[in-house]
């Protein structure tokens, strides 16, 4: 039995064995038997392959972070150095912009900077779950700011049609899948009319 072949092991993934005998397992594939599963399951057991990879039963269902789980996180490489880089902007006086693919990332950044920023710290978001109407509050609001403060954005939602030519200052999270929808979100900040030099800083870890 071949192992790369995919339709047998996506099958073999998605089984429960507690409740599928191994002929239906293999009845699409006329050169598999029965003892093929056993085979793949002694491999399995000895590399120590965990059940979320090539396992022998279903996925567990994801737990979701509950609210009081995001504040008692660890900071992160990513966390620690954006909590770093908001402190710098502040102390020189800059303004800085965050960029982020998922609105988890988003709630767990706000515990983390408002940690080590208990109180001068003013965390203003632009995201799916910010009612349309309120995005060009949130983002006046930001660039009135002459005290400290961190816009979070969300890269698809704003990657285009605004004007940031106050910030100095753009770190994305995660990057996203196209490479021009990055570019264009670093060009709100960095564009025509721009007096100052732009930091672009992409988090790979």
């Amino acid at each position: 039995m071949d192992f790369c072949d995919l339709p047998t092991m996506r099958q073999w993934m998605e089984a429960d064995w507690s409740k599928r005998a191994p002929k239906q397992l293999f009845s699409h594939h006329s050169s598999a038997t029965p003892g093929d599963m056993e085979k793949w399951k002694e491999v399995l057991n000895s590399i120590n392959c965990p059940p979320a990879g090539l396992a022998i039963h279903r996925k567990a269902p994801a737990v979701a972070l509950m609210p009081d789980t995001w504040a008692n996180l660890p900071h992160s490489a990513k966390t620690s150095y954006i909590a770093r880089q908001v402190q710098c902007a502040f102390d020189e006086g800059r303004k800085l912009a965050v960029f982020g693919q998922h609105l988890h990332t988003f709630t767990i950044l706000r515990h983390q900077l408002h940690k080590q920023h208990p109180c001068n710290l003013d965390i203003l978001e632009v995201s799916g779950r910010i009612p349309t109407e309120k995005h060009a509050k949130q983002l006046a609001q930001f660039l009135s700011l002459t005290l400290h403060g961190v816009l979070l954005l969300s890269t698809n939602m704003c990657a285009v049609g605004i004007n940031l030519q106050q910030v100095t200052e753009v770190i994305f999270v995660k990057s996203s899948w196209n490479p021009a929808t990055d570019r264009q979100a670093m060009c709100c900040a960095w564009q025509l009319g721009q007096q100052q030099h732009v930091i672009v800083a992409h988090l790979l870890m």
